[in-house]
């Protein structure tokens, strides 16, 4: 198919293609009424070392063997402790249930970042507050669990808190960028569906209406070549009866003998097959035989 004939198509089924085009267009307002935008909360945890006096710093490195690491590892292993069950279970206890993600800015740094996502906005920053204050309680568990002293603890402080989050519209406009494919991919399809259904009754049609004419000529032909057989059958009777008389009445000489009531019941057999099934004789007919028959035996 050339695309004239594709346009060719559409142009002809318009109507189709308008009602497909409007039923799309209802179904991208209830999914955009349905679905809406999406809200990101953004937050920032920095891991900082613990608050010491110059003189108790080598003490405070000796009863902390977290200290002997650079932060950045320190903040890299809290990422991975805050994408445990455990922690989706505490968050899920102070009813932060929105998807998030955490992790650290760029590799070896102490600084993580927190993203919290949900169609609600309120929902969203309600996440990434419980993460900031979760992500510091995990760090001092993580210390208590070596016997850390908390004056000797790495902290975990909050560099960005919360705020108004973000608006998304990506989730939104995936989803309308859907439905107007398959909504103009159904209404194309309905078109060439149409097309087809119209072209094949036209075809039906055309071919009933060819095998009745076809019908019709080959009546009138049987009819005609019945009515000239039967016209040549009544002609030949007719020649054979008149044949017949004028053979008696012409022969005056001689004696009926054998011979002549042979030819006289030949000729009459022969009409018998061209004028078909035996009819009774004619009355008028059997007198002009009897009367030749006797002008002869008269002679």
């Amino acid at each position: 198919m050339y695309f004239s004939d594709f346009i060719g198509v559409l142009v002809r089924r318009w109507y189709i293609l308008i009602i497909g085009i409007i039923l799309t267009g209802l179904a991208g307002v209830g999914v955009h009424a349905t679905i809406g935008p999406t809200f990101e909360a953004h937050a920032a945890v920095v891991v900082l070392p613990p608050t010491s006096d110059s003189g108790t710093t080598s003490t405070a490195g000796s009863r902390n063997p977290y200290l002997s690491i650079p932060l950045g590892n320190t903040a890299d292993v809290l990422t991975r402790i805050m994408a445990t069950e455990g922690v989706r279970q505490e968050l899920k206890a102070a009813h932060a249930t929105s998807p998030y993600t955490i992790a650290l800015v760029a590799d070896g740094s102490p600084v993580l970042e927190i993203a919290a996502t949900d169609t609600s906005p309120a929902a969203a920053t309600n996440t990434a507050s419980v993460l900031v204050k979760v992500a510091g309680t995990e760090l001092e568990k993580l210390q208590v669990m070596q016997n850390v002293p908390k004056s000797a603890m790495i902290r975990a402080s909050q560099l960005i808190s919360p705020t108004a989050p973000d608006e998304l519209h990506g989730s939104q406009t995936r989803a309308l960028l859907g439905v107007v494919a398959l909504g103009g991919i159904l209404s194309v399809t309905m078109c060439f569906v149409a097309e087809g259904a119209f072209t094949g009754r036209r075809a039906a049609l055309a071919a009933v209406v060819r095998g009745r004419r076809t019908a019709g000529s080959r009546g009138d032909a049987g009819s005609k070549g019945a009515a000239r057989s039967r016209g040549g059958s009544r002609k030949s009777g007719t020649s054979a009866k008149g044949r017949g008389v004028d053979d008696l009445e012409e022969d005056d000489s001689g004696d009926p003998g054998s011979e002549d009531l042979e030819e006289l019941d030949w000729d009459d057999e022969g009409d018998d097959e061209a004028q078909g099934p035996v009819q009774p004789r004619d009355t008028r007919e059997t007198t002009m035989v009897l009367v030749g028959l006797r002008r002869r035996s008269d002679k």
